[in-house]
């Protein structure tokens, strides 16, 4: 199986001075979810994208839904949002939980540098590969995180296996992330054209968390900044 990824490196621990000027955009605070983990698949069920309004245009292919998930990271807590904080058995507790409510085999994992710093050794990837959970590392600040964001979700539809999208709440890198990949595949739209705009993506996105209780954030700003230059700078 090829895959394009981020490297997953666990830091050195911050020293004072740099722990004291890290941005706060670093940190993204984690809101408690409804749903444990935020954790609910794109779609809410395998028809949920066609109507019976004659002025929908159905464009989507509901094997490129039935396999996403979106949820938040591994030790989602903000207790635990600093370095080497997270444990293998807070990454046990995640995994349990979301191959047993979805059958999760595969993670996109939007995390920046700093939250990665938040697992403790040997690191967010190789926690996740010991229970049998592949990893794609895709930090949306990299350069070209679209083509590994798309290329990872495309291969677990191809492959038939479910991925897990993960930020570290579950609402706004994962909103995007969800949103990107329903411009690119196409949804449900209530225009007479057959073409998806980010829009349309972003409202589907939106339409299908709320009927699922969850919390997802696609902002059609950072979604064509995504499409545009391949990255969010």
């Amino acid at each position: 199986m090829t895959t394009l990824s981020n490297d997953d490196v666990v830091s050195a621990p911050p020293t004072t001075t740099a722990a004291a000027t890290t941005k706060a955009e670093d940190h993204h605070p984690i809101n408690p979810p409804a749903i444990p983990y935020n954790f609910a698949p794109l779609t809410s069920s395998s028809s949920s994208s066609s109507s019976s309004t004659s002025n929908i245009i159905d464009n989507t292919n509901n094997d490129s839904f039935n396999y996403i998930y979106g949820c938040q990271r591994p030790g989602a807590s903000n207790e635990l949002s600093s370095y080497g904080a997270i444990k293998q058995s807070d990454v046990d507790e995640w995994v349990d939980y979301v191959k047993e409510n979805g059958t999760i085999k595969r993670s996109l994992c939007l995390l920046n540098e700093t939250e990665i710093g938040f697992y403790e050794q040997p690191g967010y990837k190789k926690m996740l590969e010991k229970r049998n959970i592949y990893a794609t590392m895709c930090n949306l600040s990299i350069p070209n995180s679209k083509d590994i964001a798309l290329n990872a979700l495309r291969d677990a539809v191809e492959n038939k296996e479910c991925i897990a999208v993960h930020c570290s709440g579950g609402e706004g890198r994962t909103g995007v992330i969800l949103g990107l990949w329903c411009s690119s595949v196409g949804v449900a739209s209530s225009s007479t054209s057959t073409t998806t705009t980010i829009k349309d993506a972003s409202d589907y996105v939106l339409k299908e968390a709320k009927k699922l209780n969850v919390v997802r954030k696609p902002n059609v700003h950072k979604i064509t900044t995504l499409i545009e230059k391949g990255y969010l700078p």
